[in-house]
Protein backbone atom coordinates (compact mmCIF):
# COMPACT_ATOMS: atom_id res chain seq x y z
CA UNK A 1 0.00 0.00 0.00
CA UNK A 2 2.79 2.45 0.86
CA UNK A 3 4.56 1.81 -2.46
CA UNK A 4 1.37 2.47 -4.46
CA UNK A 5 0.65 5.65 -2.49
CA UNK A 6 4.22 6.92 -2.99
CA UNK A 7 4.13 6.22 -6.75
CA UNK A 8 0.78 8.00 -7.10
CA UNK A 9 2.04 10.99 -5.10
CA UNK A 10 5.19 11.21 -7.26
CA UNK A 11 3.09 11.07 -10.43
CA UNK A 12 0.81 13.87 -9.23
CA UNK A 13 3.77 15.98 -8.08
CA UNK A 14 5.37 15.85 -11.54
CA UNK A 15 2.15 16.52 -13.49
CA UNK A 16 2.79 20.30 -13.57
CA UNK A 17 6.45 20.09 -14.60
CA UNK A 18 7.17 21.30 -18.13
CA UNK A 19 8.91 18.96 -20.53
CA UNK A 20 11.29 19.85 -23.34
CA UNK A 21 10.86 18.84 -26.98
CA UNK A 22 14.25 17.58 -28.22
CA UNK A 23 15.44 17.84 -31.84
CA UNK A 24 18.49 16.47 -33.57
CA UNK A 25 19.84 18.11 -36.73
CA UNK A 26 23.00 18.55 -38.68
CA UNK A 27 24.69 19.72 -41.82
CA UNK A 28 27.52 18.57 -44.02
CA UNK A 29 29.63 19.92 -46.83
CA UNK A 30 32.17 18.52 -49.24
CA UNK A 31 34.16 19.94 -52.09
CA UNK A 32 37.49 20.95 -53.50
CA UNK A 33 39.45 23.90 -52.15
CA UNK A 34 42.13 25.89 -53.88
CA UNK A 35 44.52 28.16 -52.01
CA UNK A 36 46.82 30.26 -54.15
CA UNK A 37 48.94 31.37 -51.18
CA UNK A 38 49.83 27.81 -50.08
CA UNK A 39 53.38 27.28 -48.84
CA UNK A 40 55.81 24.98 -50.64
CA UNK A 41 54.86 22.12 -48.26
CA UNK A 42 51.09 22.56 -48.75
CA UNK A 43 49.08 21.51 -51.77
CA UNK A 44 47.20 24.31 -53.50
CA UNK A 45 44.26 22.04 -54.29
CA UNK A 46 42.76 19.67 -51.72
CA UNK A 47 39.55 17.84 -50.84
CA UNK A 48 37.52 19.35 -48.01
CA UNK A 49 34.63 17.98 -45.94
CA UNK A 50 32.88 18.66 -42.64
CA UNK A 51 29.95 17.18 -40.72
CA UNK A 52 28.25 18.92 -37.79
CA UNK A 53 25.55 17.38 -35.61
CA UNK A 54 23.47 19.58 -33.28
CA UNK A 55 20.97 18.90 -30.52
CA UNK A 56 18.36 21.31 -29.20
CA UNK A 57 15.45 21.21 -26.78
CA UNK A 58 12.71 23.72 -26.03
CA UNK A 59 9.51 23.84 -24.08
CA UNK A 60 6.87 25.95 -22.39
CA UNK A 61 5.98 26.02 -18.70
CA UNK A 62 2.42 25.99 -17.37
CA UNK A 63 2.83 29.71 -16.64
CA UNK A 64 3.63 30.46 -20.31
CA UNK A 65 7.38 30.96 -20.03
CA UNK A 66 9.51 29.38 -22.76
CA UNK A 67 12.94 27.85 -22.32
CA UNK A 68 15.47 25.99 -24.41
CA UNK A 69 19.04 24.98 -25.03
CA UNK A 70 21.20 23.94 -27.97
CA UNK A 71 24.70 22.62 -28.56
CA UNK A 72 26.81 21.25 -31.40
CA UNK A 73 28.33 17.86 -30.65
CA UNK A 74 31.83 19.13 -31.48
CA UNK A 75 31.39 21.65 -28.62
CA UNK A 76 30.33 19.04 -26.04
CA UNK A 77 33.46 19.54 -23.93
CA UNK A 78 32.83 23.30 -23.97
CA UNK A 79 29.23 22.70 -22.92
CA UNK A 80 30.36 20.69 -19.92
CA UNK A 81 32.77 23.49 -19.01
CA UNK A 82 30.13 26.19 -19.49
CA UNK A 83 31.84 27.71 -22.54
CA UNK A 84 29.88 26.03 -25.37
CA UNK A 85 26.23 25.78 -26.32
CA UNK A 86 23.50 28.20 -25.33
CA UNK A 87 20.40 28.35 -23.15
CA UNK A 88 17.51 30.79 -22.98
CA UNK A 89 14.49 31.67 -20.87
CA UNK A 90 11.80 34.05 -22.10
CA UNK A 91 8.49 35.55 -21.09
CA UNK A 92 6.66 38.86 -21.03
CA UNK A 93 9.81 40.52 -19.68
CA UNK A 94 11.88 39.62 -22.76
CA UNK A 95 14.44 36.92 -23.46
CA UNK A 96 17.52 36.03 -21.41
CA UNK A 97 20.16 34.09 -23.37
CA UNK A 98 23.46 32.71 -22.09
CA UNK A 99 26.15 31.04 -24.16
CA UNK A 100 27.48 31.35 -27.67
Amino acid sequence: MKKVLFATTALIATAGVASANPTLSGDARMGITHVETATANDAETALSNRVRISAAASGTTDAGYTFGASIRFDNAAGGAAGTGGSTYFSGGFGKITMGD
